[in-house]
This record gives C-alpha cells, structure tokens and sequence, in this order.
C-alpha cells in the first residue's frame, strides 16, 4: 500500500519496469565481468595504461550509478 513517501513511489516505479530492473541487472554483470578483466590486467601494464585501466571501472560504474538514480527518482 503506497503512503505517497519517496521510498514508495520509487517501489512502485521499479515494479512497473521489470524488463528495466532484468536489463539493469545483466548491464551490471557486464561491468563486474570487465571490471575483473581489467583488474587482472592491471599488474601487467606499464604505469600510464595501468592507471586508465584502473580509472574505466571506476566511471563505467559512476555513469551506470547515474542512470540508475535517473530511473528511480
């Protein structure tokens, strides 16, 4: 039952897309998988590949992060 709080209206905005919520989870483990990849990478590489190597992860998640918040709120 929706009380019109912020936590509940972003509940009822989740659970009409759950198509987005399936597509969100699999972008998710994309980047978990690449984020390893480039983790594994990085002891191998020379100081100024290893540091964008280190740094694509870190903004992938932020602009995914982003896109989510966008979704909720």
């Amino acid at each position: 039952m929706a009380t019109g709080t912020g936590e509940d209206q972003s509940a009822q905005k989740l659970g009409h897309y759950p198509t987005a919520a399936i597509v969100l989870a699999i972008i998710l483990l994309i980047l978990l998988i690449a984020d390893m990849a480039c983790y594994l990478a990085y002891c191998h590489l020379p100081p100024m590949p290893a540091f964008i190597d280190g740094t694509a992860p870190l903004i992938a998640v932020t602009v995914f992060s982003e896109i989510v918040v966008a979704m909720i709120v």
